[in-house]
Formats: structure tokens, C-alpha cells, sequence
């Protein structure tokens, strides 16, 4: 009987460790923050990324000196970029794009995610 409680207990002890482990993988791998990609619409996730990211180079007013001509700050001129694949090749810093923000930190992964899904969704004006 105190065998198996024994084994009982190292089983669980075990367990504890693997999960935890596991945790810090996940935490290392992806980051302690979660990335909510459930609900991601032009308006709001997808703007706000823009704004943060582009738009110092990319709105309107400023595009032709400082972005080449591109304009993001409206959903014609983003969805086009989307469109045509350049806007995510850009962002995710693809082989042979144009790595974008320029003289910036690549965008994190999750807001990433979040265009990929946008475009992956037919880049709706939602």
C-alpha cells in the first residue's frame, strides 16, 4: 500500500514538472503575452497597428516624400497593399521584400498574425 502511494505521488510530482516546463516553453517561444486574434476587423486591430507602425511615413500627407507614394492610411490604399501581397511580404519581412517598418523593429509576431488573418479574410472594411 505505501509502494503504491509512493508511486502515486512521484507520478504526480512528475506531471507538475512536465506542465511547467512546458509553460516556460511556451512563454519563452511565444512570448508571456497572449495575442488575441479572435476578433480582428479593418477597424480598431488593423488601424491601430497602421497608426502605430506606418503612418509616420505612410498617411496621406506624407506618403509621396517619405513612404515612395504609398499611402496606408485609409482602406483603399491599405487594401491594395493587401491585395497584392506586397503589404504582408513587407510586414513579416519576407525573402526578396522590403522589410517594413524601415529603420524600425520588425512588427511583433502577433500583429503579424493579425494582418495575416485580415488579408486571409479578403481584408474586409468591417
Amino acid at each position: 500500500m505505501k509502494n503504491n502511494i509512493l508511486l502515486l505521488l512521484i507520478f504526480f510530482i512528475v506531471a507538475i514538472i512536465n506542465s511547467s516546463c512546458e509553460s516556460k516553453k511556451e512563454i519563452l517561444m511565444y512570448g508571456a503575452k497572449s495575442c488575441d486574434s479572435s476578433d480582428v476587423r479593418y477597424t480598431g486591430p488593423i488601424t491601430n497597428i497602421i497608426n502605430a507602425n506606418c503612418n509616420s511615413c505612410h498617411a496621406t500627407g506624407v506618403a509621396n516624400s517619405l513612404g515612395g507614394g504609398v499611402a496606408l492610411d485609409n482602406y483603399a490604399g491599405l487594401s491594395f497593399w493587401a491585395a497584392n501581397g506586397v503589404l504582408f511580404d513587407n510586414v513579416s519581412e519576407a525573402s526578396g521584400a522590403n522589410p517594413m517598418p524601415k529603420n524600425a523593429p520588425k512588427l511583433s509576431d502577433c500583429d503579424i498574425a493579425k494582418i495575416r488573418i485580415w488579408i486571409n479574410n479578403g481584408y474586409p472594411n468591417n
